[in-house]
């Protein structure tokens, strides 16, 4: 325990001003070149945050932005519900695996494209590279819950099963039956637009045939939406199929503001209460949420940008340099 003399020592040292702290920070912030993360703190090792999923494009941020120069691990593999796994040899590149953990929560496994009445599997009864969708009875009284996520068995660590996360059961795109997974489509945006925060939806406007609108924070190049619609037919056979048959409209990159997604994010967290349950979605269904983000690029930005993104340290080191 910290004892009330070296309490009274740290609240007297933290509470005292800092003005030579102050400068080094505003400097630092008011840099706009990648690696403010080690200007602040150039003994900084490490950042541990969630790379897998919906948080891959920020991780990806991260590490070409503010966290440049530093490795940004994604140690644990954990939901609402509890603790599923640790990464037992974290990568920088968030293609972690977890080594779930048996006593945590009693695992079961759904295999992906099985039948509705299809019999979960248990741990033993894997094979390895096959996907599966993670249900899961916790010592909190969830009984055979279907969080939704789809792991893929990479092998064991001991008698444990080790998994690695692919994505949400429920963020897919489906239009004509191709059930193009986010997995698949965060690969195809990669490929086509690279590094970009986007979120897909479907797109039912078009008087010949359904597709897919996909919105994109910021400008990209003339030729993003036939790269796109490339890629998508790379990454999926049935959607190619429709494609080239005319039957899925071509794919629509739309650009929209740059902080528009941080404002989809503030609007969410509010409504919620924890930022900290914040998943940024790729596949969209909500249609207000396109709404949000479909906003005129022309419209003014009155509210005050999310704490802690980077558009809210520029803010920030504008208003005081």
């Amino acid at each position: 325990r910290v004892g009330p003399e070296l309490t009274a020592r740290l609240e007297a040292d933290l509470r005292a001003p800092a003005p030579d702290r102050a400068a080094e920070i505003r400097a630092a912030a008011a840099d706009a070149s990648p690696g403010l993360a080690l200007r602040l703190w150039p003994t900084l090792r490490l950042i541990l945050a969630n790379g897998t999923g919906a948080f891959a494009p920020r991780a990806a941020r991260l590490r070409d932005g503010a966290g440049r120069g530093v490795p940004v691990l994604s140690t644990i593999l954990a939901a609402s519900e509890g603790l599923m796994g640790v990464g037992l040899e974290p990568s920088d590149d968030g293609g972690s695996a977890y080594c779930l953990v048996p006593r945590a929560m009693f695992f079961e496994f759904l295999p992906v494209g099985a039948a509705a009445d299809a019999t979960t599997l248990l741990a033993d009864e894997l094979t390895e590279g096959h996907a599966y969708e993670l249900v899961v009875t916790t010592l909190g009284g969830l009984c055979r819950y279907r969080i939704g996520d789809v792991v893929e068995f990479r092998g064991r660590h001991g008698r444990a099963p080790v998994c690695k996360f692919r994505y949400r059961a429920g963020q897919v795109l489906n239009v004509r039956g191709e059930k193009m997974s986010e997995e698949a489509l965060q690969r195809a945006v990669d490929s086509a637009l690279g590094p970009v925060v986007f979120a897909a939806t479907e797109c039912h406007d078009t008087a010949s045939a359904p597709g897919y609108d996909v919105l994109v924070a910021g400008t990209v190049s003339l030729d993003a939406s036939e790269q796109l619609d490339d890629a998508l037919c790379a990454e999926n056979d049935v959607f190619a199929g429709w494609r080239a048959k005319g039957a899925i409209a071509a794919t629509r990159v739309v650009e929209v503001e740059p902080d528009a997604f941080d404002e989809l994010r503030r609007r969410k967290c509010a409504a919620t209460g924890s930022s900290q349950q914040y998943k940024q979605p790729r596949v969209l269904t909500r249609p207000e949420d396109v709404a949000l983000l479909r906003r005129r690029r022309d419209e003014p930005a009155n509210e005050e940008p999310a704490p802690g993104t980077l558009r809210a340290v520029a803010v920030w080191a504008r208003r005081h340099a």
